[in-house]
């Protein structure tokens, strides 16, 4: 039983990080996992900016069709929450962290 259960496991694993090489993860996708499979697909994805809030850590990601935040608290070294959403309207937040060169 635990073997068929650590296989179970590992090959659902391996179908998450395809879906996430591939760009195919879908909100939908995203909605269907378990809580510890979200925070591990928002952390497989492609990490873009970070900024802090009200002392704790904000973690932005491109995970699929879809962006993923991870919320850090550095103190306790503990990740509290994540959350996921579609579209560029909740990107505001991390424009003031983009920096540009001018030549």
């Amino acid at each position: 039983m635990f073997v068929v259960q650590k296989n179970q496991k590992n090959m659902k694993l391996f179908a998450l990080k395809f879906c996430l090489n591939l760009g195919m993860l879908t909100m939908e996708d995203y909605d269907a996992l378990d809580e510890r499979d979200k925070a591990a697909a928002i952390l497989q994805g492609g990490f873009l900016a970070d900024r802090e809030e009200n002392g704790l850590m904000v973690q932005l990601y491109s995970v699929g069709k879809f962006y993923g935040e991870v919320y850090y608290d550095p103190l306790a070294n503990k990740i509290l929450r994540w959350r996921a959403f579609e579209g560029t309207q909740q990107l505001g937040p991390y424009l003031a962290h983009i920096r540009f060169n001018a030549r």
